[in-house]
């Protein structure tokens, strides 16, 4: 009776512990997201957002609509495309390696 009583013990342990690789991972990441600056954590929040958002809904024209286009950005005007270029990502690993 006692050595299951250890037993369980250990297991409790073990189970509550930060020794949970995933539970250390996601520990590591929200400290590395919280000492980031707010300027910095508002731009990472946006661009995911832009991505998740067009691959849900499969806005693809919304990336023809915003990526530079030097042409598009002096002989039309069209400012908006110097600001939205750096938010829209066209694929996982495009955005992964930005941020």
């Amino acid at each position: 009776s006692n050595a299951g009583g250890a037993s369980n013990a250990g297991g409790a342990s073990n189970a509550g512990g930060a020794s949970n690789p995933a539970q250390d991972a996601l520990a590591r990441i929200k400290r590395w997201f919280g000492g980031l600056p707010l300027l910095t954590k508002s731009v990472f929040v946006t661009c995911v957002a832009v991505y998740v958002a067009t691959e849900l809904t499969g806005l693809d024209a919304l990336i023809l609509h915003t990526c530079l286009s030097p042409y598009r950005l002096a002989a039309h005007v069209e400012i908006w495309r110097a600001v939205t270029a750096p938010l829209v990502h066209l694929g996982l690993l495009h955005i992964v390696f930005n941020m």
